[in-house]
């Protein structure tokens, strides 16, 4: 009798511990609908959020991220950050919020540090297992383009440009104001998006184009630009404005770029299954020798991805010329990628973060190494090349990014030493092992939201070692 009650007691307690550490993450479903004002560089806005709460806890009130506000003033974290001034027509914000949960309006509460996040006050606990549906409209003033979001004469940047849930996990809230030097980390879910604006404006966004016409359209005049014709876009509609839809599931943030400059490049690739991806590419310029190129060698980086990590999973893939901006030389968003400087290096590694970060959904923020080493890592080895050696900067590699001293010392640790610490890692496992180990760690977390500790368990598994010590290193200031 005393054992069997013994037993009992052992098996509810690894009951409960299954319980308490089983995995789980919130789901947020978008429908948005947004007309662009081209002349005032303004967004106009409804948003429609279907919020499932997957956690064990009961809510009474979410965080909301609202960005466009970090361009408000020069007292924002962004602000302060980069060390930005502003003046009264070159501001952004974001405001005409409303939320409502069927007829009842929600109340807003500011956070005590930074106007780009606010607190969404439920008028009724959201229980574990439960949807709700949250309203508002918005309006954002679109700011001249220095980080992500912004105008640029009359093609716009729209990133980072609407009301989002911030991520609620294992951890607990995850409020983050917008930096230029420190990413994101958002919730899985699907967007329905329908972008309304001038119809001489060619969009690439996010996701599937839902709207046959332009879609098709796209891929004729794209298909002859292949071939140096250098077309440009001509709309089917002869309405002065026009409406394009994007649809997707499983991402976890949208992006769109509007140019009448744009030309268009498109092919398709053939991965497994008899699967098509899509490949468009967005230039401004004719720059025959640089995006001629840019579909092949996207379309050869997907080859190369499905081999050394896992397959891309969505139909279409999408790089955009940006305007030269000196602060990056490119950026991400799930789906389509932004190049500011047009070079082999920086396309390929732009596409390579359609695994690390678009579909691995990492808390960029917090752990940038996640994202930034692995795409590096991968990046030169897909080019052949070497990385820079970061080795005269002291910065533990897994730190939030607001810690980083200076520009300098973020990329040394998060590119820089994180690639070195991968080929320690790598020595240490065994080439095939490692291999091994980052094809598991991809499948088991594709979609979801994983944490060094994750990934360090996964390679552990594989390779049968434990590897305390190497992951210790990444919070060492020290030379690797």
């Amino acid at each position: 009798m005393k054992s069997l009650f013994s037993f009992l007691l052992l098996f509810l307690f690894h009951f409960s511990f299954a319980q308490k550490t089983c995995y789980w993450q919130q789901e947020v479903n978008y429908r948005i609908d947004v007309s662009l004002e081209t002349k005032r560089n303004i967004l106009h806005g409804s948003e429609e959020i279907h919020y499932t709460n997957h956690s064990p806890d009961t809510l009474t009130y979410i965080w909301f991220h609202l960005w466009p506000n970090a361009y408000r003033n020069d007292q924002t974290a962004y602000a302060k950050q980069t060390g930005s001034t502003y003046v009264s027509n070159n501001i952004g914000y974001i405001d005409s919020l409303r939320f409502t949960i069927g007829i009842d309006t929600l109340t807003i509460e500011p956070h005590p540090e930074h106007i780009d996040i606010v607190k969404l006050l439920l008028n009724n606990p959201l229980l574990p297992g439960e949807k709700m549906i949250i309203r508002t409209p918005f309006r954002v003033f679109i700011p001249e383009y220095k980080s992500r979001l912004g105008y640029a004469g009359n093609d716009f940047y729209i990133t980072q440009w609407y009301p989002k849930p911030a991520v609620y996990d294992r951890k607990g809230w995850h409020p983050m104001p917008y930096l230029d030097r420190g990413e994101f980390y958002s919730e899985f879910g699907s967007f329905d998006v329908s972008i309304t604006l001038p119809s001489t404006y060619v969009v690439a966004a996010t996701g599937e184009l839902a709207t046959e016409s332009e879609l098709e359209l796209y891929k004729i005049i794209g298909t002859k630009n292949r071939n140096k014709a250098g077309i440009k876009y001509q709309p089917v509609t002869d309405s002065s404005h026009k409406t394009v839809r994007f649809v997707q599931n499983n991402i976890h943030d949208f992006a769109w770029f509007a140019s009448e400059n744009f030309i268009i490049r498109y092919n398709q690739t053939l991965l497994s299954n008899q699967r098509i991806v899509d490949v468009f590419t967005f230039s401004k310029t004719k720059r025959f020798s640089f995006w001629d190129k840019a579909n092949d060698e996207i379309a050869r980086t997907l080859f190369f991805m499905k081999d050394v990590v896992g397959e891309y999973p969505y139909g279409t893939i999408s790089a955009v010329e940006g305007n030269g901006n000196r602060f990056s030389a490119g950026m991400e968003y799930p789906m389509i990628s932004l190049l500011n400087q047009s070079a082999d290096y920086v396309l390929t590694h732009e596409i390579i973060h359609n695994w690390f970060y678009g579909v691995v959904g990492t808390n960029e923020r917090n752990h940038a190494w996640m994202d930034e080493g692995f795409t590096d890592w991968y990046s030169h080895l897909f080019e052949k090349s070497s990385p820079v050696d970061w080795e005269d900067f002291y910065d533990p590699i897994d730190q939030p990014a607001e810690r980083f001293g200076s520009t300098e010392a973020y990329f040394a640790a998060v590119y820089g030493k994180a690639n070195k610490w991968i080929r320690l890692l790598r020595n240490e496992t065994g080439a095939d092992k490692f291999n091994e180990g980052m094809k598991k760690y991809f499948q088991l977390w594709k979609f979801k939201h994983p944490y060094p500790e994750d990934f360090q368990q996964v390679m552990e598994q594989v390779s049968g070692k434990k590897l305390n010590k190497i992951f210790a290193l990444l919070k060492q200031p020290r030379k690797l």
